[in-house]
């Protein structure tokens, strides 16, 4: 089966080389505010092949874009007004069942980006030339850098086993660094529930960059650069799950309180029974039992999704009912 691989690529580039990716990601981001905008206009449509016709000519002749970024830009954005319509949506309904007062307001205003992220076509905006370099486009001719890696990315890369797909050219602020983050597939054998003999349970902390939990009482703090969660590669399945109170729900007796994280800090204190534990690690915790729901529900049914169905809320509403059920057994956990 196929699956989805991110390869985070650091160029190696001059001063001069990075201000020519500099000016392409500004104007890059300027054309997705001003087609921002003319969709505002267009009664907040997220048509991208309509919302391409009105901008196209301005983003080639005013930003100075390539053709191919001037029709990535329309469809960036009619992907946002897309999910923006979605929450105004979903939000709409809760008003309307009494689950909330407060009104979605994100489409008010026309989204604004302010990343210097950009979108690149393999093979149109960006290729792979030798030497372990990068061509890639800027509005003043192509550039050629040194690139630097994960090492199996890297090789695979090189091998041509993985198909190349769309990158995007990310700076990072903080370390003043660009990346080049591109997309690649790749061809993985078949798993069945009975291949699957281990389960963790990872959860973003608000300490750390993520925390795991698996069935076996076996625990990571991760930070920095040691996350590195590559399941695909070590011949693993990633499963997403919903993330919906897994913080505030108690792994052992069920209770599920915004009171269980006092005053929202780092430790979780069941006010029933009064479980004490790392929030975080609550988190995990609860993660791994929900990816174990979805393997019960892959063997009865045979059907697998690696992502949860967010087609309506009541489908949402019965996996939350489920969720409640869920313990972590107290012989399981240590004291």
């Amino acid at each position: 089966m196929q699956q989805t691989l991110t390869a985070k690529l650091k160029l190696e580039v001059t001063q001069e080389q990075k201000e020519q990716l500099r000016v392409i990601s500004l104007a890059y981001r300027d054309a997705l505010n001003y087609t921002s905008g003319v969709a505002s206009e267009m009664g907040k449509t997220y048509n991208g092949t309509k919302i391409q016709k009105e901008v196209y000519y301005t983003l080639r002749e005013q930003f100075k874009l390539s053709s191919q970024m001037a029709c990535n830009v329309p469809r960036q954005v009619g992907a946002t007004y897309k999910s923006l319509r979605t929450k105004l949506k979903q939000n709409e309904e809760a008003i309307k069942a009494g689950r909330t007062k407060k009104r979605y307001k994100g489409l008010d205003k026309p989204p604004k980006y302010v990343s210097r992220t950009c979108t690149l076509n393999y093979q149109r905006d960006y290729s792979f030339v030798k030497d372990q370099k990068v061509s890639v486009i800027t509005l003043n001719g192509r550039l050629k850098v040194n690139y630097h890696g994960y090492s199996k990315h890297l090789e695979m890369i090189k091998s041509g086993v993985a198909k190349i797909g769309a990158a995007k050219l990310w700076y990072l602020r903080a370390t003043k660094t660009y990346y080049l983050l591109v997309s690649m597939e790749v061809e993985v054998p078949e798993l069945t529930p009975t291949d699957i003999n281990r389960v963790m349970g990872v959860d973003v902390g608000q300490r750390y960059i993520a925390v795991a939990a698996d069935t076996r009482n076996k625990t990571q703090f991760f930070s920095g650069k040691q996350v590195r969660h590559k399941a695909v590669l070590s011949g693993s399945l990633a499963v997403k799950v919903d993330a919906h109170y897994t913080s505030q729900a108690c792994p052992c007796c069920g209770h599920t309180s915004k009171e269980n994280r006092p005053q929202k800090g780092l430790t979780f204190v069941c006010q029933p029974c009064g479980y004490t534990l790392h929030a975080d690690l609550v988190g995990a915790r609860n993660v791994a039992l929900r990816v174990l729901l979805s393997r019960q529900d892959w063997e009865s049914t045979g059907r697998f999704s690696a992502v949860p169905d967010a087609s309506s809320d009541e489908t949402k509403g019965e996996r939350l009912s489920r969720y409640l059920q869920l313990r972590w057994t107290t012989d399981a956990i240590p004291n």
